[in-house]
Parts: structure tokens; sequence; C-alpha cells
């Protein structure tokens, strides 16, 4: 048979030994696998936390012991509402993220408070600095306000803003509530200090873990106490004696009624009262010194409402502060009065199951302070 014979090297041999392939991850199996159970759980956890756990941008700040976070946004939680945040340049809440000018041509007022005049489950359209804005247009409202904050504490962020920001305006509201006295109280001990950076880094730590673990979370909270209701975790060491009192439910239940109580009111009224009196008074020297016009708007609670409510402790020494200061007050004490029947204004002004104003409650307040700023009259 005629043709070209078979290569050799290109027939397979049977006799040759097959050689399997190596795994180049064998050696490695247990190394792989004891970690993927404790990577499923961490996932699970970060998911839990990410769909369950609420983000906020409050934080605490040496300067006047708690605000926001600058140039952020996020809804933000209060109760049963919930409304779109956002904060300008100089970390105060805002219609949006924006820089702020530390100069302006335009009339500035500067607004400080705590919850109500910041404005809590309401749009920032719908807060009462919101509203100022859009009824004052040739004027420009700055909201420094912060849930929380009392006298006490504005003073120390005017401070901040006119001596440490160079921050320039032309006018101050304070609003002032029964709950000023209480907050007086609890921060009587803060001074404006560097917040040490080992406590702030803990600080820092703590809140990442609470707001993304739900596992951290949990074990978290048992442990901050009455820090957590203040903003400051732990920041504040020398705060944490005052503090003691918040873990009480006695404590917060006495927040609105403590001027009705008589016999029974508590030690720290009068500390919380000798303090209100005394801050109120360093903001107003410091105004009077820069030529700030000041206005001092007090509001009454829905526990406050009422005609045998129109006087008392929780509203004569205002009254009476303005008088000898010859500081001017918005007293909405009659305002609310007038607007309608008890329960007429607690439904209409106020949100369900809250003491702070809804979005009409709001607008009946703005437009009581519009009338009688004293820009008004230049």
């Amino acid at each position: 048979m005629s043709g070209v014979p078979p290569n050799p090297s290109k027939q397979p041999d049977s006799a040759a030994p097959q050689v399997a392939k190596a795994n180049r991850f064998e050696g490695y199996r247990l190394a792989i696998l004891l970690p993927l159970p404790l990577l499923i759980a961490v996932g699970l956890d970060l998911t839990a936390g990410a769909l369950l756990l609420e983000r906020h941008i409050r934080l605490p700040n040496g300067d006047y012991h708690h605000g926001f976070e600058p140039l952020e946004s996020n809804v933000e939680t209060w109760g049963t509402q919930a409304a779109q945040y956002f904060t300008n340049s100089l970390a105060m809440r805002d219609a949006s993220r924006r820089q702020v000018p530390l100069e302006s041509d335009r009339h500035r007022i500067l607004v400080l408070g705590d919850s109500f005049a910041e404005g809590v489950g309401l749009a920032y359209e719908e807060s009462v600095p919101g509203l100022l804005d859009a009824l004052l247009p040739e004027i420009e409202v700055l909201n420094a306000a912060v849930v929380s904050h009392s006298p006490r504490l504005e003073y120390f962020r005017l401070l901040h803003l006119a001596d440490v920001v160079g921050l320039d305006f032309d006018e101050v509201v304070v609003f002032v509530d029964i709950s000023d006295v209480q907050d007086e109280f609890l921060y009587r001990h803060f001074e404006p200090h560097k917040i040490p950076r080992g406590l702030w880094f803990t600080y820092r730590l703590r809140s990442v873990l609470r707001q993304w673990s739900y596992v951290a979370f949990s074990a978290l909270s048992g442990q901050v106490g009455g820090g957590a209701a203040h903003f400051d975790e732990g920041v504040f060491p020398e705060m944490q004696r005052s503090y003691r009192l918040t873990k009480s439910a006695r404590f917060w239940e006495r927040r609105a009624t403590w001027s009705t109580l008589g016999a029974q009111t508590p030690k720290w009224v009068r500390a919380g009262q000798a303090g209100l009196i005394e801050s109120l008074g360093r903001i107003a020297e410091r105004c009077a010194n820069d030529g700030l016009p000041l206005t001092l708007v007090a509001y009454p609670w829905p526990m406050q409402l009422g005609g045998d409510m129109l006087s008392g402790l929780h509203i004569d020494p205002i009254r009476e502060f303005s008088v000898a200061r010859g500081v001017q007050l918005v007293d909405l004490y009659p305002v609310f009065e007038e607007a309608g029947s008890l329960g007429h204004v607690r439904n209409r002004y106020f949100f369900r199951d809250d003491v702070h104003w809804n979005a009409e409650g709001s607008e009946l307040v703005a437009n009581a302070v519009a009338r009688k700023l004293p820009h008004r009259s230049h």
C-alpha cells in the first residue's frame, strides 16, 4: 500500500500517564470558606441598616454645643412628620445648599431659637423663617435655630457668627418658650471649647456605626442614655451629670408643665429661670453694643393655651425682662388666644399628637412677627 506513513508524534500515546490540572485554590479552601459566613452577616447587617435606620445631619459643635453639618441635605423625621432639609455654608437650615456670603447689601435678620423656629416636620418654605423670607422680599432671613437650643447656646452661636465667622447681619430675632427653662439648666455647664481629637474621633465612629449598622445601632443605643437626646454622645463629659435627669420620664413630662406644679415644682426650675434671664441679658447687651435691633418672640405650647395660661411663671418674666431692657417683645399668647377656641386652635395650628406648629401655625406666627419687626420702621 502506498501513501504517507502516519506521524508518530501526532498519535495519542495511550501508555502515557494523564496528569490532572492543579487547582490553584485547593490549598486555600478553608481560608476562603471560613470568612464567608462573616461576610454574609456583615452584608445583611449593612443592608438592614440601609433599609431601617435613619441618617441625620446633626452633630456636636464645640462653639455652641450642637448644630448641623454645612452644605448637606437629608430627609429629617420628627415623630410622624418627615421633611427635606438643606443646610448652607454657615451650617444653618436653608432653602437649598448654598454658599452664603459674609457680607450683603440686603438687610439681614438672624433668627435664633429651637425646634419651633427651625421648623421641624415642615419644608423650609413652610417654616417661620422661610415664610418671613416670602413675606419680606426686601430682606434676607438667616435661620440659625436648632432643635433644643436655648438662649445660652443661642448667645454662643451669636458670638461665633459675629466674632469667629465674621458674618454681617443687621437685626436679631430670638424665639423663647417654656422649654428654655429646662434647657438652660441642662446646658448650664457648657462653655465654648475645642473638642479633644480623641473624643471627636470616637463620636464620628459611633455616629457612622449607629446610622449604618443595625447591630451597632442596637448595641450603642442602650449605652448612650441622656446624651443622645442632646446630640453629644459623650463629647462633653463635663455635662454628663446634668444629663442624668434626662433619663427620667418625669423630667420630660414636666418640660411644658413645670409652671403649674406649685409646691411640686422641680428644683431645676429656679436655676433654669435664672439662667434664662441671664442669657437673654447677654444677648441683649451684645446686640446693644453692636447697634443691632433685638426682638423676642414668646409663644405658647398647646399646654399653655387657654385664658388661665395667658400669664404665669412661664411668660411673665419674659414680659418683665423686655420692659426693663427696652427690648421689643412679640407676645404670641394673645395671638393664639384670639385665633379661636382651644380645640379649634389645637387642631388647626399644631401637628396632631405633637406640640409643634404645622404649616398653618407657622403662617400665623410669621404674619404676627413680620408686622412688628423693627426694620419696617426704617
